[in-house]
């Protein structure tokens, strides 16, 4: 009888773990996140340099509109809120610099997902460094 009820809670508990989640909704087969975003692939620049930010969104409606922000604060040209396309000059600098873009979309129904990207600087004039060299009088 024991071994009857181990069996049988055993294959109750298979079956139930062969159930696995997904990410639709199972009352609407919807994805979970009503839009999903990309802010593109990790950049590295050089100092001085306009980058060029590109992402894309796909939300429950075609109306999307899109916002760049960035961490450190930095100026980014964005010519219509319509497209996921950005840009920004790289600052000078004397060191590597990150920053952190983050793409925000939301669709005509008001859902809004945000995905980051990574930026690099590279500083390419580096500071002089001085080298001097005395010599003995023989």
């Amino acid at each position: 009888m024991y071994k009857s009820l181990f069996l049988s809670g055993l294959l109750s508990l298979l079956i139930l773990s062969g159930c696995g989640g997904s990410s639709l909704d199972s009352d609407t087969d919807q994805p979970d996140s009503p839009i999903l975003v990309t802010a593109g692939p990790n950049q590295t620049a050089n100092e001085g340099a306009t980058v060029a930010l590109s992402g894309e969104a796909i939300g429950q409606t075609a109306d999307i509109r899109y916002s760049w922000s960035a961490v450190p604060n930095i100026a980014v040209t964005q010519e219509s809120t319509e497209s996921a396309a950005a840009s920004f000059v790289a600052n000078i600098t004397t060191e590597t610099l990150l920053y952190t873009f983050t793409l925000t979309a939301t669709d005509g129904n008001g859902n809004t997902a945000s995905d980051s990207v990574a930026v690099t600087i590279e500083p390419v004039n580096t500071l002089p460094v001085a080298q001097i060299t005395l010599s003995q009088p023989a």
